[in-house]
């Protein structure tokens, strides 16, 4: 799994850590990776060796683009995700648990987490009514105040973020995308995206000459005062973080749309080891020392989307 969070970091290792191993018979055995895609392209290279056993990575912490590409290969266990113990408290018709990146979840992924894109403002520097509620909304405030809001270049996570949120209002909406990709609705779309960027650019930070290369970057510029707008990361509200290395009093705004696709945290690789022997790699059905049914929780357990997801070997 993606390892950039220490706070999530322990909290996998001192909380599902131990209850597997205690409920259901599994040694975790977390992997840090710098990037989600290091993991997915873990299990490509092994599929097309053609390891169908004994694999690297049992469970992903994926979403978005990365869960595309596994589906696309194949990759990924499916309908596992209703029958695990917590799937009862999921609302599986809700959209955002439905899809994932515009595609069908299938029962190949299962929520981890829920997070929202949100704006962090100082409530020190505006009050609620001078903020904006909307990208439209946005524009005119930037327009007002130049220089005082920039994003991250993509592809970093939350720039890409900012832009798709961005592309769902000024094309009416996120349901329209779901499904496969549409060329010819995306090239009459579209348009009105980049005519957005082209038209704020002038405004932002260094008029747009440069951008933020990170999240972490942009907090910076936000607590030294520069800019008046930060973003919320998946996995916590980032303003409890800034609040202790920055001045002033910190607190959250939402624009319009919420994160299309549920994102607890950008993926994480994961190798599940029964602590009574076997090698526990892929899903290859019981192993040494679990009963039948915990070999199958397990099998269904080594897919999780980020959501998670579970590499099909």
């Amino acid at each position: 799994m993606w390892g950039g969070s220490g706070e999530i970091n322990r909290f996998v290792d001192t909380v599902y850590g131990p209850r597997l191993e205690t409920e259901f018979g599994i040694e975790l055995n977390r992997i840090p990776v710098a990037d989600t895609v290091d993991a997915v392209n873990k299990v490509l290279s092994e599929i097309q060796a053609g390891r169908d056993r004994g694999g690297a990575v049992d469970l992903i912490w994926i979403n978005g683009e990365n869960f595309q590409t596994l589906r696309q290969a194949d990759a990924l266990l499916g309908d596992w995700s209703a029958l695990i113990p917590n799937a009862r408290f999921v609302d599986w018709d809700a959209p955002e648990v439905r899809f994932d990146f515009g595609l069908p979840a299938g029962g190949y992924e299962s929520p981890l987490g829920s997070a929202q894109f949100q704006f962090v403002y100082d409530q020190a520097r505006f009050g609620p009514e001078e903020l904006p509620r909307s990208y439209a909304g946005l524009l005119d405030w930037v327009k007002a105040n130049p220089g005082r809001f920039t994003y991250p270049a993509p592809p970093d996570f939350h720039g890409n973020r900012f832009i798709k949120q961005a592309f769902y209002e000024l094309t009416g909406g996120s349901e329209r995308w779901l499904g496969g990709f549409d060329a010819a609705a995306y090239a009459d779309s579209s348009p009105g995206l980049w005519a957005y960027l082209q038209e704020i650019e002038p405004y932002l930070w260094r008029e747009g000459a440069t951008y933020p290369p990170s999240i972490a970057e942009l907090n910076r510029l936000f607590a030294n005062g520069e800019i008046d707008f930060t973003f919320t990361a998946p996995g916590g509200d980032r303003s409890r973080h800034l609040r202790w290395d920055s001045p002033g009093d910190f607190s959250t705004l939402r624009v319009r749309y919420r994160n299309h696709r549920r994102q607890p945290l950008p993926g994480h690789s994961c190798q599940c080891r029964p602590p009574g022997g076997g090698d526990g790699h892929g899903q290859s059905g019981p192993r040494t020392g679990t009963t039948s049914s915990q070999a199958g929780t397990r099998q269904r357990m080594g897919r999780w989307p980020g959501n998670i997801a579970g590499a099909a070997q």
